[in-house]
């Protein structure tokens, strides 16, 4: 099942982890990932977020992908 808006199709379970996961975050208010450690939490910049992305993409063998591929 394709669901528009994402990159690729993910599984059911997976769809159902990350929903159940944003409903858990919304309903403590947390709208954004802080750093760890961090106090009082903040946004994380956009270079932290390709970088984690890339290391992501390295662990899974996928190349080209970037933060701009989720525009």
């Amino acid at each position: 099942m394709l669901i528009l808006g994402y990159l690729f199709a993910a599984a059911q379970w997976t769809r159902a982890t990350v929903e159940q996961y944003r409903i858990q975050r919304q309903a403590n208010g947390d709208y954004y990932f802080a750093r760890v450690g961090e106090w009082p939490p903040g946004n994380i910049s956009t270079r932290a977020v390709d970088k984690a992305l890339r290391r992501a993409c390295d662990l899974l063998g996928l190349e080209g992908v970037s933060t701009h591929t989720f525009r």
